[in-house]
């Protein structure tokens, strides 16, 4: 399967699935005309979906979020400053050895992973499935989240959706 802009047609990734068949994204340049055309601030656009949406930069540092992020789960819209994505939602590991990234854990984190994966490559990631260990009042807690990212110029924007636990196979 391709992955090609819906805008240009320029071809965007190669994908695992059918063969012969196409996924539509839209690049990088494309974005940007798109964003210009709607003449509309990116946090509005934001808080138009309505699914919890985060901006992340390059070093995977949580930037802005939309307000579903806030309403749905009950999360920062904004955290005063730049702060990563562990700390933002409340992983254990966050804070353990400085921040979010240093633990052992860190190296398998999928959120982490897949964010760095489509910062560098450009490729989404759509539906995968995450969890973190939150901290509750004492208490070691996991949260399921289903996950999605997508590159916009330098910036990446992760889609969290809270789920169940993912049966076993």
């Amino acid at each position: 399967m391709r992955k090609v802009c819906a805008w240009c047609g320029d071809k965007l990734a190669n994908l695992s699935g059918e063969s012969g068949k196409t996924s539509h994204g839209i690049c990088d340049a494309c974005s940007l005309d798109v964003f210009r055309e709607m003449s509309q601030p990116l946090e509005d656009f934001l808080n138009d979906l309505d699914k919890p949406i985060m901006l992340i930069d390059e070093r995977g540092k949580f930037i802005t979020g939309n307000n579903a992020l806030k309403t749905k789960l009950g999360l920062p819209i904004s955290t005063g400053g730049p702060s990563y994505i562990g700390n933002v939602m409340e992983c254990i590991y966050a804070d353990d050895q400085g921040s979010c990234g240093r633990d052992i854990h860190c190296n398998g984190c999928v959120m982490r992973r897949s964010i760095e994966l489509t910062y560098q490559t450009g490729e989404s990631c759509e539906g995968i499935p995450a969890f973190l260990e939150h901290d509750i009042n004492g208490r070691v807690e996991v949260s399921w989240y289903e996950i999605s990212t997508f590159k916009l110029k330098d910036k990446v924007l992760l889609k969290v959706v809270t789920t169940k636990e993912p049966d076993s196979p």
